[in-house]
């Protein structure tokens, strides 16, 4: 079995800012069906930024987030996400 299939969120590059402060650099993780992930890091590192990420509450600066094998591609500030089927 192709163990990408089994993957079902993964952020490549992703980036988020906040004016001149980034909040999230260049964050890529791939998560597979069943897995447990735990982020962990201090305070003000991104955790939380990048999670609201994931479930589209806050849009990246740049990079791509796959969810379920929908694409998202994010490109410039606050960038409107290109949507691949």
């Amino acid at each position: 079995m192709d163990a990408s299939k089994d993957i079902v969120v993964s952020t490549s590059e992703l980036c988020v800012d906040f004016g001149s402060f980034r909040a999230v650099k260049g964050a890529t993780l791939d998560v597979a069906r069943g897995q447990v992930t735990c982020l962990l890091g201090p305070s003000g590192s991104g955790k939380s930024t990048l999670l609201r990420c994931l479930n589209l509450l806050e849009t990246p600066s740049s990079g791509t987030l796959e969810i379920l094998g929908k694409k998202i591609e994010y490109s410039g500030p606050k960038a409107t996400p290109k949507r691949q089927r």
